[in-house]
């Protein structure tokens, strides 16, 4: 072999291996694009409030609490490295930065919000991995630095909610979400989305939690296929009302791509007001007073300045014969002047009889 032979074939190895490198290149390009993911959404550097929102405070774990890094801005922190719950008094959130483990990453609220809960099972890089810092950034609703481009719309309603035999109160209603186009590109291929984590928390008027349910079944880890717009399921919690009967439910909700597993690193919420049911107090049906002219009896003359008896006018109900009508049954007694002329004509007989025996044996003694 020459040594132009030699010269020649680093050339075609250094083309060849160009040449995969391309290749290589498009299939992940491919990938990307098959998935709907932007191939720059992965969190690799830490993450601070997203563009066109400000840092307004920060809130550190320390062993036993959060405590604020400085000026609070209205916002109070409560729970723990596993579940943190957060509300303000100031301006609405529009982003939280999550410190988890290594990993530092906000995640936007959609609309924003004036109370949340931040999980450590919501870091899914983190693997797990505690809660150490939150950061909290104000400003008009906005995108996640980073995450899926998958959107979607929250809403829900609530009926009043029925007080129970043992003084708790169940809510129910109905939570839709709805697909919203691909936000980076819409002409991407639509993509399957799994509802990766759902709170719905019901609230009394002070902003203190009542009740919590982090299951409702029909939507924690439901997909919507590729060609499917919108899902409604019903729902329903249970919980303390005290004295409060004023209420509101919130459902929070995270997504993903379930081709993909990659978080959309957003919040999406929704609220609706409600009432305790007004229960009427059975009325009780009244009880009429018979007056004493009343009769359950037809009603049927009667000899003026007779009395009817309580009891004549149950038995006219039944059919008991009035008592105009005169009784002829075998047995009754014959009248009472009927008796005396009998006994009276009986005597007088006897004493006729005794008084012509009494002359005829006159007549028969011999004269003397």
């Amino acid at each position: 072999m020459s040594s132009r032979d030699y010269s020649i074939e680093p050339n075609r190895l250094l083309r060849a291996a160009i040449g995969h490198t391309k290749a290589a290149t498009l299939a992940v390009a491919a990938t990307l694009l098959l998935w709907g993911v932007p191939a720059a959404t992965f969190a690799v550097t830490a993450e601070t409030c997203p563009a066109a929102t400000t840092l307004v405070a920060g809130f550190t774990w320390n062993t036993s609490a959060w405590t604020a890094d400085g000026q609070s801005a209205g916002i109070s922190v409560s729970g723990d490295p596993v579940l943190a719950r957060w509300s303000t008094t100031g301006s609405p959130i529009a982003a939280v930065v999550i410190t988890a483990g290594t990993v530092t990453i906000n995640y936007v609220y959609d609309p924003v919000a004036l109370q949340g809960a931040v999980a450590a099972s919501d870091v899914e890089s983190a693997s797990g991995a505690p809660l150490a810092h939150l950061g909290f950034c104000t400003g008009p609703s906005t995108n996640p630095t980073s995450g899926s481009g998958i959107s979607v719309g929250v809403s829900k309603t609530a009926s009043c909610a029925v007080v129970n035999a043992d003084q708790t109160a169940t809510v129910q209603g109905t939570i839709t979400v709805v697909r919203h186009k691909v936000e980076q590109d819409p002409s991407l291929p639509r993509v399957p989305i799994r509802i990766r984590t759902t709170r719905d928390t019901i609230f009394a008027g002070d902003g203190s939690i009542l009740g919590e349910e982090t299951s409702i079944s029909g939507l924690t880890g439901a997909v919507m296929a590729s060609d499917t717009d919108t899902v409604t399921v019903p729902y329903h919690v249970t919980f303390a009302p005290g004295t409060a009967d004023a209420f509101s439910n919130k459902i929070e909700i995270t997504i993903e791509n379930a081709t993909s597993g990659l978080d959309r690193h957003k919040y999406y919420h929704a609220s609706a007001g409600f009432g305790l049911c007004q229960v009427s107090a059975a009325t009780p049906t009244p009880t009429p007073t018979p007056s004493p002219e009343q009769s359950q009896a037809p009603a049927q003359s009667q000899v003026p300045g007779q009395s009817q008896a309580p009891e004549s006018s149950v038995q006219a109900v039944v059919g008991s014969p009035t008592t105009s009508i005169p009784n002829t049954a075998f047995a009754s007694r014959p009248s009472l002047p009927t008796t005396v002329v009998f006994f009276a004509l009986l005597m007088l007989s006897s004493l006729g009889t005794l008084g012509f025996a009494t002359v005829r044996v006159a007549r028969r003694r011999p004269r003397k």
